[in-house]
Protein backbone atom coordinates (compact mmCIF):
# COMPACT_ATOMS: atom_id res chain seq x y z
CA UNK A 1 0.00 0.00 0.00
CA UNK A 2 1.19 3.32 -0.80
CA UNK A 3 0.83 6.53 1.59
CA UNK A 4 1.91 9.67 1.91
CA UNK A 5 2.68 10.98 5.16
CA UNK A 6 0.22 12.73 6.86
CA UNK A 7 -2.11 12.28 3.84
CA UNK A 8 -5.00 9.43 4.07
CA UNK A 9 -4.38 7.21 0.78
CA UNK A 10 -7.69 7.26 -1.42
CA UNK A 11 -9.02 4.20 -3.46
CA UNK A 12 -8.85 4.13 -6.98
CA UNK A 13 -10.89 1.30 -8.59
CA UNK A 14 -11.77 2.92 -11.97
CA UNK A 15 -8.79 1.95 -14.05
CA UNK A 16 -8.00 -1.58 -15.18
CA UNK A 17 -6.08 -1.68 -18.03
CA UNK A 18 -3.11 0.34 -18.48
CA UNK A 19 0.20 -0.31 -20.24
CA UNK A 20 4.05 0.96 -19.60
CA UNK A 21 6.61 1.30 -22.06
CA UNK A 22 9.97 1.55 -20.51
CA UNK A 23 12.97 3.01 -22.59
CA UNK A 24 16.12 3.20 -20.54
CA UNK A 25 18.58 5.43 -22.60
CA UNK A 26 21.62 6.85 -22.75
CA UNK A 27 23.67 4.61 -20.20
CA UNK A 28 27.43 6.62 -20.50
CA UNK A 29 30.67 5.41 -19.01
CA UNK A 30 31.29 7.37 -16.02
CA UNK A 31 33.26 7.29 -12.74
CA UNK A 32 32.60 7.51 -9.33
CA UNK A 33 35.42 7.86 -6.68
CA UNK A 34 35.01 8.28 -3.33
CA UNK A 35 37.37 9.53 -0.87
CA UNK A 36 39.71 7.17 0.73
CA UNK A 37 41.91 7.10 3.62
CA UNK A 38 44.87 5.16 5.01
CA UNK A 39 44.24 2.42 7.33
CA UNK A 40 44.65 4.13 10.48
CA UNK A 41 41.61 6.13 9.93
CA UNK A 42 39.21 4.41 8.30
CA UNK A 43 36.06 3.24 10.16
CA UNK A 44 34.22 -0.22 8.91
CA UNK A 45 31.11 0.13 7.70
CA UNK A 46 28.71 -2.84 6.13
CA UNK A 47 27.24 0.00 3.75
CA UNK A 48 30.19 1.69 2.46
CA UNK A 49 33.81 -0.10 1.07
CA UNK A 50 35.01 3.39 0.60
CA UNK A 51 37.56 4.35 3.83
CA UNK A 52 35.97 7.56 5.52
CA UNK A 53 37.82 9.88 7.12
CA UNK A 54 37.50 11.31 10.54
CA UNK A 55 37.71 15.54 11.39
CA UNK A 56 40.71 15.75 12.77
CA UNK A 57 43.00 12.89 11.80
CA UNK A 58 46.47 13.23 10.53
CA UNK A 59 47.75 11.31 7.32
CA UNK A 60 50.40 8.45 8.27
CA UNK A 61 53.15 7.94 5.87
CA UNK A 62 53.61 4.34 4.87
CA UNK A 63 56.30 2.54 5.08
CA UNK A 64 58.70 2.76 2.23
CA UNK A 65 61.53 5.17 1.05
CA UNK A 66 61.28 8.49 3.32
CA UNK A 67 61.12 10.38 -0.12
CA UNK A 68 57.96 8.62 -0.87
CA UNK A 69 54.84 10.05 -0.70
CA UNK A 70 51.37 8.74 1.04
CA UNK A 71 49.35 7.30 -0.91
CA UNK A 72 46.54 10.04 -0.48
CA UNK A 73 46.14 13.35 0.94
CA UNK A 74 43.91 14.41 3.15
CA UNK A 75 41.03 16.83 1.68
CA UNK A 76 37.59 17.11 2.64
CA UNK A 77 35.17 14.55 2.13
CA UNK A 78 33.04 14.78 -1.04
CA UNK A 79 29.15 15.38 -0.52
CA UNK A 80 27.01 11.63 -1.47
CA UNK A 81 26.00 11.40 -4.38
CA UNK A 82 22.36 10.44 -4.75
CA UNK A 83 21.90 9.97 -8.39
CA UNK A 84 23.75 6.67 -8.51
CA UNK A 85 23.41 5.09 -12.14
CA UNK A 86 24.95 1.42 -12.79
CA UNK A 87 28.01 3.24 -13.60
CA UNK A 88 28.99 4.34 -9.92
CA UNK A 89 29.53 0.98 -8.78
CA UNK A 90 32.91 0.23 -9.15
CA UNK A 91 32.16 -3.23 -8.28
CA UNK A 92 29.51 -5.89 -9.94
CA UNK A 93 26.82 -7.14 -8.25
CA UNK A 94 27.47 -10.34 -7.76
CA UNK A 95 30.91 -10.19 -6.79
CA UNK A 96 31.55 -11.58 -3.72
CA UNK A 97 30.19 -15.17 -4.97
CA UNK A 98 32.21 -14.17 -7.65
CA UNK A 99 35.40 -13.92 -5.44
CA UNK A 100 34.73 -16.95 -3.13
CA UNK A 101 34.08 -18.79 -6.69
CA UNK A 102 38.03 -18.65 -6.98
CA UNK A 103 38.91 -20.72 -3.98
CA UNK A 104 41.97 -18.91 -2.53
CA UNK A 105 43.89 -21.00 -0.14
CA UNK A 106 43.87 -18.13 2.41
CA UNK A 107 41.50 -15.75 3.90
CA UNK A 108 40.67 -12.84 1.71
CA UNK A 109 40.55 -9.34 3.33
CA UNK A 110 38.14 -8.15 1.25
CA UNK A 111 35.77 -10.92 2.73
CA UNK A 112 36.40 -11.77 6.06
CA UNK A 113 38.81 -8.95 7.40
CA UNK A 114 38.77 -5.31 5.57
CA UNK A 115 40.19 -3.55 7.93
CA UNK A 116 43.38 -4.98 7.17
CA UNK A 117 45.95 -2.75 6.31
CA UNK A 118 47.01 -3.27 2.35
CA UNK A 119 50.24 -4.98 1.78
CA UNK A 120 50.79 -2.39 -0.64
CA UNK A 121 53.10 1.05 -0.65
CA UNK A 122 52.06 4.51 -2.51
CA UNK A 123 52.80 3.81 -6.48
CA UNK A 124 53.91 0.37 -5.85
CA UNK A 125 53.27 -1.63 -8.88
CA UNK A 126 51.54 -5.31 -9.02
CA UNK A 127 51.33 -7.96 -11.88
CA UNK A 128 47.81 -8.99 -11.67
CA UNK A 129 45.24 -11.76 -13.61
CA UNK A 130 41.66 -9.70 -13.97
CA UNK A 131 39.44 -12.14 -12.88
CA UNK A 132 36.03 -9.79 -13.17
CA UNK A 133 34.68 -6.70 -14.67
CA UNK A 134 31.84 -4.13 -13.46
CA UNK A 135 29.42 -1.72 -15.81
CA UNK A 136 31.64 1.30 -14.61
CA UNK A 137 34.74 -0.43 -16.83
CA UNK A 138 36.52 -1.85 -13.26
CA UNK A 139 38.33 -4.94 -13.28
CA UNK A 140 39.83 -6.91 -10.49
CA UNK A 141 42.50 -9.29 -9.35
CA UNK A 142 43.97 -10.65 -6.48
CA UNK A 143 47.38 -9.32 -5.82
CA UNK A 144 49.85 -10.74 -2.54
CA UNK A 145 47.97 -11.82 0.94
CA UNK A 146 44.70 -12.08 -1.46
CA UNK A 147 44.73 -8.58 -1.58
CA UNK A 148 42.08 -7.40 -4.22
CA UNK A 149 43.15 -4.70 -6.65
CA UNK A 150 40.74 -2.56 -8.78
CA UNK A 151 41.87 -1.11 -11.72
CA UNK A 152 39.64 0.33 -14.94
CA UNK A 153 40.31 0.26 -18.35
CA UNK A 154 40.84 -3.97 -18.90
CA UNK A 155 39.05 -7.12 -19.67
CA UNK A 156 38.24 -10.01 -18.40
CA UNK A 157 41.41 -12.65 -18.40
CA UNK A 158 43.67 -10.20 -19.04
CA UNK A 159 47.23 -10.20 -17.13
CA UNK A 160 47.96 -6.57 -16.36
CA UNK A 161 50.68 -4.60 -14.26
CA UNK A 162 48.86 -1.67 -12.00
CA UNK A 163 50.41 0.81 -10.00
CA UNK A 164 48.60 1.37 -6.90
CA UNK A 165 47.46 4.98 -5.53
CA UNK A 166 44.71 4.76 -3.30
CA UNK A 167 43.30 2.15 -0.47
CA UNK A 168 39.66 1.21 0.60
CA UNK A 169 38.22 -1.69 2.79
CA UNK A 170 40.18 -4.37 2.00
CA UNK A 171 40.91 -3.36 -1.93
CA UNK A 172 43.59 -1.22 -3.48
CA UNK A 173 42.99 1.13 -6.40
CA UNK A 174 45.35 0.91 -8.99
CA UNK A 175 46.30 3.17 -12.67
CA UNK A 176 47.05 0.81 -15.54
CA UNK A 177 50.45 0.54 -16.33
CA UNK A 178 50.64 -1.95 -18.82
CA UNK A 179 48.74 -4.80 -20.64
CA UNK A 180 51.11 -7.89 -20.43
CA UNK A 181 48.72 -10.48 -22.08
CA UNK A 182 45.53 -9.00 -23.55
CA UNK A 183 42.32 -9.59 -24.49
CA UNK A 184 40.41 -10.71 -27.91
CA UNK A 185 37.90 -7.85 -26.99
CA UNK A 186 40.51 -5.02 -26.49
CA UNK A 187 40.92 -2.78 -28.93
CA UNK A 188 42.88 0.20 -29.69
CA UNK A 189 41.07 3.66 -28.21
CA UNK A 190 40.71 6.14 -30.66
CA UNK A 191 41.44 9.13 -27.63
CA UNK A 192 45.06 9.92 -26.77
CA UNK A 193 43.28 10.86 -22.95
CA UNK A 194 41.80 7.55 -22.66
CA UNK A 195 42.82 5.86 -19.20
CA UNK A 196 43.58 9.52 -18.11
CA UNK A 197 40.08 11.23 -18.74
CA UNK A 198 37.19 11.06 -16.26
CA UNK A 199 34.37 10.39 -19.51
CA UNK A 200 34.96 7.17 -21.15
CA UNK A 201 35.51 3.74 -20.04
CA UNK A 202 35.13 1.41 -22.49
CA UNK A 203 36.76 2.46 -25.52
CA UNK A 204 39.31 -0.14 -25.10
CA UNK A 205 36.62 -2.39 -26.01
CA UNK A 206 35.15 -3.96 -29.42
CA UNK A 207 32.32 -2.41 -29.82
CA UNK A 208 30.19 -5.15 -30.48
CA UNK A 209 31.16 -6.28 -26.82
CA UNK A 210 30.14 -2.76 -25.50
CA UNK A 211 27.03 -3.02 -26.48
CA UNK A 212 26.39 -7.06 -24.85
CA UNK A 213 27.90 -5.55 -21.97
CA UNK A 214 25.73 -2.46 -21.82
CA UNK A 215 22.52 -4.91 -22.26
CA UNK A 216 23.40 -6.94 -19.75
CA UNK A 217 23.31 -3.82 -17.17
CA UNK A 218 19.59 -3.11 -17.57
CA UNK A 219 18.96 -6.75 -17.66
CA UNK A 220 20.75 -7.25 -14.42
CA UNK A 221 18.75 -3.81 -13.08
CA UNK A 222 15.69 -5.76 -13.95
CA UNK A 223 16.39 -8.92 -13.03
CA UNK A 224 16.83 -8.09 -9.20
CA UNK A 225 13.60 -7.15 -8.88
CA UNK A 226 11.89 -9.77 -11.17
CA UNK A 227 9.76 -11.29 -8.35
CA UNK A 228 8.08 -7.51 -7.37
CA UNK A 229 8.02 -6.54 -11.46
CA UNK A 230 6.37 -9.62 -12.41
CA UNK A 231 8.93 -10.75 -14.87
CA UNK A 232 11.07 -14.01 -15.30
CA UNK A 233 13.60 -14.38 -12.91
CA UNK A 234 16.65 -15.58 -15.12
CA UNK A 235 19.24 -12.44 -16.57
CA UNK A 236 18.53 -14.17 -19.97
CA UNK A 237 14.26 -13.39 -19.86
CA UNK A 238 13.95 -11.69 -23.41
CA UNK A 239 13.82 -8.41 -21.26
CA UNK A 240 16.03 -6.45 -23.61
CA UNK A 241 17.04 -7.76 -27.38
CA UNK A 242 20.39 -7.56 -28.40
CA UNK A 243 21.40 -3.75 -29.18
CA UNK A 244 20.98 -1.70 -32.21
CA UNK A 245 24.14 0.16 -32.44
CA UNK A 246 25.05 3.77 -33.43
CA UNK A 247 25.17 5.31 -36.43
CA UNK A 248 28.63 7.31 -35.33
CA UNK A 249 30.77 6.09 -32.81
CA UNK A 250 32.79 9.00 -32.84
CA UNK A 251 32.34 12.82 -33.19
CA UNK A 252 28.63 12.33 -32.43
CA UNK A 253 28.21 14.19 -29.42
CA UNK A 254 26.70 17.64 -29.64
CA UNK A 255 27.38 19.19 -26.56
CA UNK A 256 30.78 19.85 -25.36
CA UNK A 257 31.19 21.41 -21.93
CA UNK A 258 35.69 21.49 -20.91
CA UNK A 259 35.91 23.82 -17.44
CA UNK A 260 39.31 24.97 -15.87
CA UNK A 261 40.41 25.52 -12.06
CA UNK A 262 40.38 28.25 -10.17
CA UNK A 263 44.02 29.98 -9.93
CA UNK A 264 45.75 32.21 -7.90
CA UNK A 265 46.98 35.93 -8.58
CA UNK A 266 49.81 36.08 -11.33
CA UNK A 267 49.50 32.41 -12.28
CA UNK A 268 48.84 31.90 -15.90
CA UNK A 269 46.06 29.46 -17.48
CA UNK A 270 47.81 25.81 -17.63
CA UNK A 271 44.81 23.46 -18.49
CA UNK A 272 41.48 23.30 -19.89
CA UNK A 273 39.24 20.10 -20.08
CA UNK A 274 37.71 17.10 -18.07
CA UNK A 275 37.99 15.82 -14.51
CA UNK A 276 40.85 13.39 -14.40
CA UNK A 277 40.24 9.66 -14.14
CA UNK A 278 40.25 9.17 -9.70
CA UNK A 279 40.95 12.60 -9.30
CA UNK A 280 39.82 16.26 -8.58
CA UNK A 281 42.18 17.66 -10.70
CA UNK A 282 41.52 18.92 -14.31
CA UNK A 283 42.95 16.66 -17.27
CA UNK A 284 44.32 19.69 -19.91
CA UNK A 285 42.81 18.48 -23.23
CA UNK A 286 43.13 19.62 -26.67
CA UNK A 287 40.70 17.33 -28.51
CA UNK A 288 37.79 15.68 -27.57
CA UNK A 289 37.38 12.47 -29.65
CA UNK A 290 33.19 11.98 -29.11
CA UNK A 291 32.70 15.10 -29.76
CA UNK A 292 31.78 16.77 -33.24
CA UNK A 293 34.63 18.04 -35.15
CA UNK A 294 32.53 21.47 -35.21
CA UNK A 295 32.52 21.82 -31.61
CA UNK A 296 36.71 20.77 -32.04
CA UNK A 297 37.44 23.43 -34.31
CA UNK A 298 35.55 26.03 -31.86
CA UNK A 299 37.11 24.60 -28.68
CA UNK A 300 40.90 24.93 -30.09
CA UNK A 301 40.00 28.70 -30.83
CA UNK A 302 38.88 29.21 -27.36
CA UNK A 303 41.95 27.32 -25.77
CA UNK A 304 44.34 29.83 -27.90
CA UNK A 305 42.29 32.42 -26.23
CA UNK A 306 42.49 31.52 -22.65
CA UNK A 307 45.32 28.93 -22.09
CA UNK A 308 48.56 31.50 -20.86
CA UNK A 309 46.12 34.21 -19.45
CA UNK A 310 47.31 35.77 -16.34
CA UNK A 311 45.20 38.01 -13.74
CA UNK A 312 46.79 40.20 -11.07
CA UNK A 313 43.81 39.49 -8.80
CA UNK A 314 42.30 35.45 -7.98
CA UNK A 315 40.19 33.64 -10.94
CA UNK A 316 37.87 31.43 -10.26
CA UNK A 317 37.67 28.29 -12.06
CA UNK A 318 34.50 28.18 -14.86
CA UNK A 319 32.91 25.98 -17.20
CA UNK A 320 32.87 26.95 -21.36
CA UNK A 321 29.66 25.56 -23.66
CA UNK A 322 30.21 24.31 -26.99
CA UNK A 323 27.00 23.00 -29.19
CA UNK A 324 26.77 21.90 -32.44
CA UNK A 325 24.65 23.49 -34.56
CA UNK A 326 22.54 23.22 -38.29
CA UNK A 327 22.64 26.23 -40.52
CA UNK A 328 20.23 25.86 -43.32
CA UNK A 329 20.35 27.01 -46.71
CA UNK A 330 18.69 29.83 -47.67
CA UNK A 331 15.66 28.63 -50.19
CA UNK A 332 14.67 26.15 -46.99
CA UNK A 333 11.53 24.81 -47.51
CA UNK A 334 10.36 22.88 -44.58
CA UNK A 335 7.98 20.43 -46.21
CA UNK A 336 9.94 19.29 -48.80
CA UNK A 337 12.97 18.96 -46.59
CA UNK A 338 10.57 16.45 -44.23
CA UNK A 339 9.16 14.98 -46.92
CA UNK A 340 12.89 14.39 -48.60
CA UNK A 341 14.28 13.41 -45.31
CA UNK A 342 11.21 10.73 -44.31
CA UNK A 343 12.02 9.03 -47.14
CA UNK A 344 15.49 8.97 -46.93
CA UNK A 345 15.04 7.28 -43.35
CA UNK A 346 12.11 4.71 -44.43
CA UNK A 347 14.66 3.63 -47.66
CA UNK A 348 17.46 3.09 -44.95
CA UNK A 349 15.67 1.58 -42.76
CA UNK A 350 14.74 -1.08 -45.64
CA UNK A 351 18.16 -1.69 -46.94
CA UNK A 352 20.63 -1.28 -44.01
CA UNK A 353 21.53 -3.62 -41.10
CA UNK A 354 19.59 -3.21 -37.91
CA UNK A 355 17.87 -0.18 -39.16
CA UNK A 356 20.27 2.33 -39.30
CA UNK A 357 18.07 5.92 -40.12
CA UNK A 358 19.63 8.45 -42.49
CA UNK A 359 22.85 9.99 -42.58
CA UNK A 360 22.49 12.87 -39.65
CA UNK A 361 24.22 15.59 -40.28
CA UNK A 362 21.38 16.06 -43.67
CA UNK A 363 24.10 17.56 -46.80
CA UNK A 364 21.27 20.11 -47.34
CA UNK A 365 22.62 21.79 -44.00
CA UNK A 366 26.61 23.56 -42.58
CA UNK A 367 27.24 22.39 -39.73
CA UNK A 368 28.72 24.94 -37.25
CA UNK A 369 29.17 24.92 -33.08
CA UNK A 370 28.15 28.16 -31.20
CA UNK A 371 29.50 29.26 -27.62
CA UNK A 372 26.74 31.60 -26.31
CA UNK A 373 24.87 30.02 -23.17
CA UNK A 374 21.15 31.23 -24.90
CA UNK A 375 22.56 31.28 -28.33
CA UNK A 376 19.67 29.52 -31.02
CA UNK A 377 21.01 25.87 -31.62
CA UNK A 378 18.83 24.43 -34.80
CA UNK A 379 18.83 20.40 -35.37
CA UNK A 380 17.25 18.01 -37.44
CA UNK A 381 15.36 15.04 -36.25
CA UNK A 382 13.74 12.75 -39.25
CA UNK A 383 12.93 16.14 -41.10
CA UNK A 384 11.61 17.74 -38.27
CA UNK A 385 13.53 21.33 -37.44
CA UNK A 386 14.29 22.02 -33.68
CA UNK A 387 15.66 25.01 -32.33
CA UNK A 388 16.37 25.20 -28.57
CA UNK A 389 18.76 27.38 -26.38
CA UNK A 390 22.13 26.15 -26.11
CA UNK A 391 22.09 26.06 -22.46
CA UNK A 392 18.82 23.99 -22.06
CA UNK A 393 18.43 19.86 -22.17
CA UNK A 394 18.53 18.47 -25.73
CA UNK A 395 19.49 14.87 -26.41
CA UNK A 396 23.48 15.23 -27.29
CA UNK A 397 23.58 12.12 -30.16
CA UNK A 398 21.36 13.25 -32.95
CA UNK A 399 22.39 10.49 -35.05
CA UNK A 400 20.43 7.91 -32.86
CA UNK A 401 17.28 10.67 -32.47
CA UNK A 402 15.64 9.00 -35.67
CA UNK A 403 15.79 5.59 -34.11
CA UNK A 404 14.22 6.94 -30.93
CA UNK A 405 11.43 8.61 -31.95
CA UNK A 406 10.69 6.02 -34.51
CA UNK A 407 10.94 3.60 -32.10
CA UNK A 408 8.55 5.74 -29.35
CA UNK A 409 6.00 6.00 -32.48
CA UNK A 410 6.01 2.23 -33.44
CA UNK A 411 5.26 1.62 -30.18
CA UNK A 412 2.28 4.23 -29.49
CA UNK A 413 0.59 2.78 -33.15
CA UNK A 414 1.22 -0.77 -31.83
CA UNK A 415 -0.90 0.07 -28.79
CA UNK A 416 -3.78 2.65 -30.52
CA UNK A 417 -6.35 0.20 -30.50
CA UNK A 418 -7.82 -1.91 -27.34
CA UNK A 419 -11.31 -3.53 -27.90
CA UNK A 420 -12.14 -2.26 -24.35
CA UNK A 421 -11.19 1.06 -24.64
CA UNK A 422 -11.23 4.38 -27.16
CA UNK A 423 -8.81 4.70 -29.74
CA UNK A 424 -5.63 6.82 -28.44
CA UNK A 425 -6.63 10.01 -29.33
CA UNK A 426 -4.44 12.41 -26.89
CA UNK A 427 -0.69 12.25 -26.11
CA UNK A 428 0.98 14.28 -23.03
CA UNK A 429 4.48 15.09 -22.77
CA UNK A 430 5.43 15.39 -19.47
CA UNK A 431 9.33 16.76 -19.55
CA UNK A 432 8.77 18.11 -23.03
CA UNK A 433 11.82 20.75 -22.99
CA UNK A 434 11.58 22.27 -26.99
CA UNK A 435 8.96 19.50 -28.08
CA UNK A 436 10.54 16.81 -29.37
CA UNK A 437 8.31 14.01 -28.44
CA UNK A 438 5.26 15.75 -28.68
CA UNK A 439 6.25 16.99 -32.96
CA UNK A 440 8.04 13.98 -34.14
CA UNK A 441 4.52 12.42 -32.61
CA UNK A 442 1.79 14.71 -33.55
CA UNK A 443 0.27 12.87 -36.87
CA UNK A 444 -0.58 10.03 -34.97
CA UNK A 445 -2.76 12.27 -32.78
CA UNK A 446 -5.94 14.34 -32.40
CA UNK A 447 -3.64 16.57 -30.40
CA UNK A 448 -0.09 16.46 -28.18
CA UNK A 449 0.21 18.31 -24.95
CA UNK A 450 3.46 19.02 -23.34
CA UNK A 451 4.29 20.59 -20.21
CA UNK A 452 7.36 22.29 -19.17
CA UNK A 453 8.11 24.53 -16.24
CA UNK A 454 11.41 26.29 -18.37
CA UNK A 455 10.08 29.33 -19.82
CA UNK A 456 12.78 29.43 -22.37
CA UNK A 457 12.17 26.20 -23.39
CA UNK A 458 8.64 26.62 -23.69
CA UNK A 459 8.59 29.43 -26.00
CA UNK A 460 11.08 27.27 -28.13
CA UNK A 461 8.71 24.24 -28.19
CA UNK A 462 5.39 26.70 -29.88
CA UNK A 463 7.80 28.11 -32.48
CA UNK A 464 8.90 24.51 -33.07
CA UNK A 465 5.60 23.60 -33.30
CA UNK A 466 4.39 26.43 -35.85
CA UNK A 467 7.59 26.02 -37.96
CA UNK A 468 6.90 22.25 -38.21
CA UNK A 469 3.41 22.99 -39.17
CA UNK A 470 1.86 21.19 -35.78
CA UNK A 471 -1.15 22.40 -35.53
CA UNK A 472 -2.33 20.23 -32.86
CA UNK A 473 0.49 20.67 -30.94
CA UNK A 474 -0.23 22.59 -27.34
CA UNK A 475 1.93 23.83 -24.87
CA UNK A 476 1.61 24.83 -21.11
CA UNK A 477 4.11 25.79 -18.54
CA UNK A 478 3.24 23.79 -14.96
CA UNK A 479 5.30 21.76 -12.99
CA UNK A 480 5.73 17.96 -13.67
CA UNK A 481 4.81 17.43 -9.72
CA UNK A 482 1.31 18.33 -10.96
CA UNK A 483 1.14 17.84 -14.33
CA UNK A 484 -2.63 17.46 -14.39
CA UNK A 485 -3.37 20.24 -12.36
CA UNK A 486 -1.77 23.10 -14.60
CA UNK A 487 -3.61 21.88 -18.04
CA UNK A 488 -6.88 24.12 -18.52
CA UNK A 489 -10.16 21.98 -17.53
CA UNK A 490 -11.56 22.81 -21.06
CA UNK A 491 -8.96 20.04 -22.05
CA UNK A 492 -11.23 17.52 -20.76
CA UNK A 493 -8.55 14.50 -20.95
CA UNK A 494 -9.88 11.05 -21.40
CA UNK A 495 -7.26 8.43 -19.55
CA UNK A 496 -8.59 5.56 -21.35
CA UNK A 497 -7.51 7.60 -24.27
CA UNK A 498 -4.49 9.10 -23.52
CA UNK A 499 -0.91 7.96 -23.97
CA UNK A 500 1.68 9.87 -21.55
CA UNK A 501 5.74 10.05 -22.04
CA UNK A 502 8.04 10.90 -19.16
CA UNK A 503 11.59 11.78 -20.09
CA UNK A 504 12.84 12.64 -16.85
CA UNK A 505 16.63 13.45 -15.24
CA UNK A 506 18.91 10.77 -13.83
CA UNK A 507 17.83 10.55 -10.67
CA UNK A 508 13.85 9.70 -11.57
CA UNK A 509 10.61 11.05 -11.49
CA UNK A 510 9.81 11.16 -7.72
CA UNK A 511 6.74 9.85 -5.80
CA UNK A 512 4.68 13.14 -6.57
CA UNK A 513 4.51 12.49 -9.79
CA UNK A 514 4.41 8.89 -10.08
CA UNK A 515 1.22 9.50 -7.52
CA UNK A 516 -0.32 11.78 -9.90
CA UNK A 517 0.17 9.73 -12.90
CA UNK A 518 -1.29 6.39 -10.73
CA UNK A 519 -4.21 8.66 -9.81
CA UNK A 520 -5.09 9.82 -13.95
CA UNK A 521 -4.15 5.85 -15.18
CA UNK A 522 -3.35 6.77 -18.63
CA UNK A 523 -3.92 4.24 -20.93
CA UNK A 524 -0.42 3.76 -22.10
CA UNK A 525 2.73 5.17 -20.54
CA UNK A 526 6.25 5.50 -21.97
CA UNK A 527 9.07 5.80 -19.94
CA UNK A 528 12.37 7.09 -21.59
CA UNK A 529 15.27 6.99 -19.29
CA UNK A 530 18.80 7.49 -19.28
CA UNK A 531 19.38 5.66 -15.76
CA UNK A 532 17.95 2.52 -15.91
CA UNK A 533 18.39 1.88 -11.63
CA UNK A 534 15.84 5.01 -11.18
CA UNK A 535 13.42 3.62 -14.06
CA UNK A 536 13.22 0.21 -12.21
CA UNK A 537 13.03 2.08 -8.49
CA UNK A 538 10.13 3.88 -10.45
CA UNK A 539 8.44 1.08 -11.83
CA UNK A 540 8.46 -0.46 -8.46
CA UNK A 541 6.45 2.36 -7.22
CA UNK A 542 4.10 2.16 -9.65
CA UNK A 543 3.97 -1.57 -9.22
CA UNK A 544 3.29 -1.48 -5.79
CA UNK A 545 0.61 1.35 -5.97
CA UNK A 546 -1.40 -0.64 -9.17
CA UNK A 547 -1.15 -3.45 -7.05
CA UNK A 548 -2.63 -2.79 -4.24
CA UNK A 549 -4.98 -0.47 -5.71
CA UNK A 550 -4.26 2.32 -3.30
CA UNK A 551 -3.18 6.21 -4.11
CA UNK A 552 -2.03 8.45 -2.60
CA UNK A 553 -3.17 12.03 -2.67
CA UNK A 554 -1.13 14.57 -4.19
CA UNK A 555 1.42 16.79 -2.12
CA UNK A 556 2.57 20.31 -2.80
CA UNK A 557 5.68 21.05 -4.26
CA UNK A 558 6.92 22.89 -7.70
CA UNK A 559 10.99 22.28 -7.61
CA UNK A 560 12.10 20.15 -10.39
CA UNK A 561 16.08 18.92 -10.19
CA UNK A 562 17.31 19.59 -13.98
CA UNK A 563 20.15 17.32 -12.96
CA UNK A 564 21.39 15.52 -15.74
CA UNK A 565 24.28 12.86 -15.39
CA UNK A 566 27.95 13.43 -16.04
CA UNK A 567 28.54 10.31 -17.84
CA UNK A 568 27.03 11.19 -20.63
CA UNK A 569 30.42 12.37 -21.82
CA UNK A 570 30.65 8.40 -22.39
CA UNK A 571 32.39 6.32 -25.02
CA UNK A 572 29.20 5.82 -26.51
CA UNK A 573 25.86 6.58 -25.73
CA UNK A 574 23.28 3.71 -25.90
CA UNK A 575 19.11 3.80 -26.01
CA UNK A 576 17.58 1.09 -24.28
CA UNK A 577 14.22 0.26 -25.42
CA UNK A 578 13.74 -2.48 -22.39
CA UNK A 579 10.02 -3.54 -22.18
CA UNK A 580 6.38 -2.97 -22.52
CA UNK A 581 4.23 -3.48 -19.35
CA UNK A 582 0.46 -3.75 -19.39
CA UNK A 583 -1.60 -3.37 -16.66
CA UNK A 584 -4.72 -5.59 -17.88
CA UNK A 585 -5.37 -7.66 -15.06
CA UNK A 586 -3.78 -5.62 -13.77
CA UNK A 587 -0.02 -4.62 -14.49
CA UNK A 588 1.13 -7.68 -16.28
CA UNK A 589 3.72 -8.02 -18.75
CA UNK A 590 2.92 -7.80 -22.30
CA UNK A 591 5.78 -7.76 -24.76
CA UNK A 592 9.24 -7.13 -24.89
CA UNK A 593 11.03 -4.28 -26.90
CA UNK A 594 14.60 -3.76 -28.39
CA UNK A 595 17.82 -1.77 -27.67
CA UNK A 596 19.51 1.22 -29.50
CA UNK A 597 23.14 2.30 -28.86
Amino acid sequence: MLRSAGMRPQRIARRTSTRLCVVPVDIGIGYLHGPLVPPSNRIATPLCRFQQYTTKSTFPRTTGPASQSAKQPWIRPRKPVKNNTPNDDIFPADFESQLRSLNLPASIPYLDSPETQSPYTYHEEATITIFATSDSGHGFGVGKDNWLIAVPSVLEGEEVVVKIYRDGLGFSLGELVSVQKASELRTDAQCKYFGKCGGCGLQHVQYEEQLRRKRRTVLRAFAKFATELGIPETQDNGLVSSVIPSPLQYNYRTKMSPHYDRRRPNVPLDGIGFNERGRKSILDVEYCAIATKEINQQYSRARAALIGQVSPTAVNGATLLFRHTLIPPSNLNVKELRKGLVDKCHASNETLKDGVSAEWPPKTFKSAAVVAHRAPVLDVVNGYIFQYPANTFFQTNSSILPHLTDYIRSQLRQHRHHPSYPPLSTLVDAYCGSGLFSITAHNDFSRTIGIEIEKTSLHYATRNAKVNEARNCFFYEGDVKAIFDSLPASLKLDPNATAVIIDPPSKGCGHDFLNQLLRFGPRVVIYVSCNVKSQVEDLRYLMRGARAGVIPPATTGKDIDNSQKHSETGANKTLYRSRWWCKDEPWTITGAGKAIA
